[in-house]
């Protein structure tokens, strides 16, 4: 196995990248994102990722360029492939990626090719795209697009916002555009093979697979009279923040109530009771033999909690067994927020079943809204059928996983829940939004693809970085671009456990362990636990804010009468300096969660919660510095208003 360098930064002329295992991510020029990866990938049948392990990776630096060259293997099941790669970077900002390999053994496979991330800042602006059949002009779409948005592609060439234009050629096989933002990713890909084509595909052993892609760079040259680069922000200028006046009402903001067989200790209990829930949801199969005990023992957390519950039931397309959990709910002592329902296999909302609910919350005196949707990912509803004049609001989860699972993928992806609610509340008609599950990890597998646990035994519903500073970071980014106007409600995962908020015994996982090495114990909490103490903590609503680098610090303004609360959170593993503006604010304070203060933040909830921490200095352009993943919480008051 050849010893690969964690990330390699690197130039071609004006085009800085950084190599990252095999594949290129981040191509900027001028500060300014033009492609966000590039790579070889193999999905198996079922559209796993089959990991690569490299045998030769090795770096040549020239004047302005450089050369890698790779061999590597995917090798999972019945899929043996072996591949060779080159990539060279030249002096004038041209790429070439090349790759050729061989099957090793006959396998079914659904794609094996090259992919290029373009971000979602595309989103709107102008393509050209070159076909078998010529040349024409699209918009890549603002709204999520259901459908692939460019298809049989040879080439692509996208604008530059600091000027001139970026192109890429593909050989070896036709390639088409999709927009990724429908399963929670920040970008769109183009890839390889259209899917058109059916699949999977049978590969023969000894059968070789070449692509090509290049990339070359037309800009206007600096000398000429205006066309001088504008020079955008980088990741080590300070992130400016600037808090606005005007805002909205805070959704509903509450978690799932989780696995039943979690151990909760009244110290737990005591803890999630002071965050002042909006809601628990209970998650209830109508159709299984065991539901019923399941959504008991939800319920009897939520009372515990003391929040109202939001019952989401899977059953079957007509709806059995609908009428009967909704009437077991309404017996309980715990207000119904809302009624969620999904038909069991597709994890879609069928008509029959939204009309039955509804049916069973007449009867019973109830006007409980009736929701539905997807319970799986927005591509569901996009791409779907759901009856939303039968619906008080539409439904989706989100997971940053889809398509790869590293920690800067991960964070980019919080982006993501704008174009999500800016689309979900066109396909919604006028009706809000009810968003969850939210988290790093989802709590079923939507594609059935059967992922192992880890070699610990943690399955991969769970995700061990929610329970580290990194999830509490993840957290603050999703709630910061979800808690906007026309959403109803929002779900993170649990009330406890691996995917929850505070400490808590889950019989067959392994010991639960948060930043290095921290073991929290009965009656300790989670770094997550304090975001959403600080969001609820303070009442009120939201306020907008501005923010120069919303992909490096995530922002979440809050307001309650006179109090103004910020929210920020470090999304990358280097430290970020920020500049606060807080217009007419008297002179804020600052509490900062990061590895100094996190023992404190685990073992001692409450008093880091009341901890007003240390005073800002500055005119009215506060400055501060936040660690690898850190969050701070800034509170002030708006004086004389």
């Amino acid at each position: 196995m050849a010893t690969i360098a964690p990330r390699d930064i690197l130039r071609a002329g004006p085009l800085s990248l950084t190599l990252d295992a095999g594949a290129l991510r981040w191509i900027g020029v001028d500060g300014e994102e033009a492609i966000r990866g590039i790579e070889l990938a193999v999905r198996d049948p079922a559209w796993g990722t089959v990991p690569t392990v490299f045998t030769e990776h090795r770096v040549t630096r020239g004047h302005d360029g450089f050369t890698v060259e790779l061999a590597a293997t995917n090798t999972a099941g019945d899929i043996d492939f072996a591949w060779q790669g080159r990539i060279e970077g030249d002096a004038d900002g041209t790429i070439r990626f090349t790759v050729d390999g061989v099957a090793r053994r006959s396998f079914l496979r659904a794609r094996i090719g090259l992919c290029v991330l373009h971000p979602r800042s595309l989103a709107g602006r102008p393509i050209r795209v070159t076909t078998p059949w010529g040349t024409t002009h699209a918009r890549l779409p603002r709204t999520i697009a259901p459908v692939a948005p460019v298809s049989i592609v040879r080439a692509l060439r996208q604008p530059l916002a600091t000027g001139g234009s970026l192109e890429l050629t593909f050989t070896g096989d036709l390639f088409e555009m999709e927009d990724q933002r429908n399963f929670g990713d920040a970008s769109f890909k183009t890839y390889s093979t259209p899917l058109c084509v059916p699949y999977p595909v049978w590969v023969e052993a000894g059968t070789r697979i070449s692509q090509g892609i290049v990339l070359t760079l037309d800009r206007p040259s600096p000398s000429t009279p205006g066309t001088a680069s504008r020079r955008r922000s980088t990741r080590t200028d300070p992130v400016e923040v600037v808090v606005g006046t005007r805002g909205h009402a805070m959704p509903s903001l509450g978690l799932a109530a989780g696995d039943p067989g979690t151990l909760l200790t009244d110290g737990a209990m005591d803890h999630l009771r002071r965050l002042g829930l909006g809601h628990v949801r209970v998650t209830v199969d109508t159709v299984d033999d065991a539901g019923t005990d399941r959504m008991l023992d939800g319920l009897r957390r939520a009372r515990l909690v003391d929040a109202p519950v939001e019952l989401e039931l899977h059953t079957d397309e007509v709806g059995t067994g609908v009428t009967e959990a909704i009437g077991r709910c309404l017996e309980g002592s715990q207000p119904l927020a809302r009624v969620l329902v999904f038909e069991r296999a597709s994890f879609l909302t069928t008509r029959a079943a939204a009309v039955r609910a509804r049916e069973a919350l007449r009867a019973q005196g109830s006007a409980a809204p009736v929701i539905g949707g997807s319970a799986a990912w927005f591509d569901l509803v996009n791409m779907g059928s759901v009856p939303i004049d039968a619906l008080d609001a539409l439904a989706f989860g989100m997971c940053p996983q889809a398509h790869a699972g590293d920690d800067a993928t991960v964070m980019e992806n919080v982006t993501t829940l704008d174009d999500l609610v800016a689309s979900g509340l066109v396909l919604a008609g006028g009706r809000p939004l009810v968003i969850g599950p939210v988290g790093i990890a989802y709590p079923f597998d939507p594609w059935a693809r059967g992922i192992p646990p880890a070699a610990d035994g943690l399955p991969a519903t769970h995700d061990r970085r929610h329970a580290t500073s990194f999830g509490a970071a993840w957290a603050l980014g999703a709630l910061a671009h979800a808690l906007r106007p026309g959403v109803a409600a929002v779900t993170l995962r649990d009330l406890a456990g691996w995917s929850g908020v505070v400490a808590a015994a889950q019989p067959g996982l392994p010991t639960l362990v948060t930043d290095d090495g921290l073991e929290p114990g009965a009656g300790d909490v989670l770094p997550v636990y304090h975001v959403l103490a600080d969001v609820l903590g303070l009442g009120g609503g939201v306020r907008r804010l501005r923010s120069t680098a919303p992909t490096g610090v995530a922002c979440l303004a809050l307001a309650a009468g006179r109090r103004r609360r910020v929210l920020l959170a470090n999304l990358t593993p280097a430290p970020r300096v920020v500049r606060l503006r807080f217009p007419g604010s008297s002179r804020p304070s600052v509490r900062i969660l990061d590895e100094r203060t996190l023992p404190t933040a685990v073992r001692d909830p409450v008093a880091f919660h009341a901890d007003p921490g240390q005073p800002l200095d500055g005119p009215e352009g506060w400055m501060l510095e936040i660690g690898p993943y850190g969050l701070a919480r800034i509170d002030a008051d708006i004086g004389g208003r």
